[in-house]
């Protein structure tokens, strides 16, 4: 009966000192969380159910959500991602393995992580159908709306963390394409343009975009550290995608008297090759697509105009199919 008695006094006080299962807190809004970053990833969706593969020049393997919710942005050489939570009642931030709470209470329509995770720049359409910019710092926790920045759509991307480059008007009602310094909010470098852009696009320190003159439509690429353009091609009229690196440039979309594919151009040439025809049966539109390697992945049709993820090796000039479950298949990253 004695060891009974003591077995018990062990026990309510075990509970005294540590608590029960009731009384365990929460975890706080920055408290740390195990985010398990694949190298690439990509999100295939079936009714309601959702499912996350990783990518690799190799594979492509099912895993783990990022985060519970929808992603709005990423950086992904950085481990930082903005998105939503699963009942859009507020935005996040998941940086250096937290979670930060936004106060940002307007309903974004398009938004950019800054390269260095303190600042997103997003737009948000008011009820007239206008749309306003805004600056959001993350150390303060606060936002600031850029009433003076013209920006076309969601035609902008960060040049480092103090500026922007965007397609739109300058404070001369001019149109082109402008740096714009968030600190000092004045244009450091301009490109005037005569025509309309049609796309804007970047990839490793590049703008590649479609400019639309009389119904007539030049592809160019600018670099944005000297701010010069050289044409790219004449034939080009309209990217989805593309990868480029400085030399070869891989898109998907349409050139004249062909169908939508995945095309290469060389920049010492001007007529774009097309890689795939018979394999996949089409090419999906306005999905991203990713270079690995020697590699790359994108998503196709098949002939019943069902979604697939296949695999197009340049070395090789064949392409393969890597999933092909009936749904939708985004890239993420």
């Amino acid at each position: 009966m004695k060891k009974v008695i003591a077995a018990l006094m062990l026990i309510i006080m075990s509970v005294i000192l540590f608590g029960c299962d009731d009384d365990i807190k929460e975890p706080s809004t920055n408290e740390k969380v195990a985010v398990q970053w694949p190298e690439h990833m990509m999100l295939y969706s079936s009714g309601d159910d959702y499912t996350y593969y990783s990518i690799t020049d190799e594979s492509v393997r099912k895993t783990e959500a990022l985060v519970a919710g929808n992603i709005l942005d990423v950086n992904a050489d950085k481990h930082i991602l903005l998105y939503q939570d699963a009942d859009k009642k507020g935005y996040y931030l998941s940086r250096d393995e937290k979670n930060i709470k936004l106060s940002i209470k307007e309903q974004i329509k398009s938004c950019q992580i800054s390269p260095d995770g303190e600042k997103i720049l997003y737009s948000v359409e008011k009820e007239d159908g206008s749309v306003s910019y805004f600056l959001y710092d993350v150390e303060k926790n606060k936002s600031l709306e850029l009433s003076d920045l013209m920006i076309s759509g969601d035609m902008y991307f960060w040049k480092d963390k103090d500026s922007i480059i965007f397609y739109g008007i300058d404070g001369e009602n001019k149109g082109g394409i402008f740096k714009y310094n968030l600190d000092t909010k004045k244009i450091e470098s301009s490109l005037i343009l005569k025509g309309i852009v049609e796309k804007f696009l970047q990839d490793n320190g590049s703008i590649v975009y479609i400019l639309n003159k009389d119904d007539k439509r030049k592809t160019y690429v600018l670099d944005t550290n000297t701010f010069k353009d050289k044409l790219v091609s004449d034939k080009i009229q309209s990217i989805g995608d593309m990868t480029y690196d400085g030399k070869d440039l891989y898109f998907t979309g349409i050139i004249k008297d062909n169908l939508y594919s995945l095309y290469k151009i060389t920049m010492a040439q001007e007529k774009p090759l097309r890689l795939i025809y018979d394999l996949p049966s089409k090419v999906a539109e306005n999905k991203k697509i990713l270079k690995l390697g020697s590699k790359i992945i994108l998503v196709g049709k098949d002939e019943d105009n069902n979604e697939l993820v296949a695999r197009y090796n340049i070395t090789d000039k064949a392409i393969e199919i890597l999933v092909d479950n009936i749904g939708q298949y985004d890239i993420l990253f």
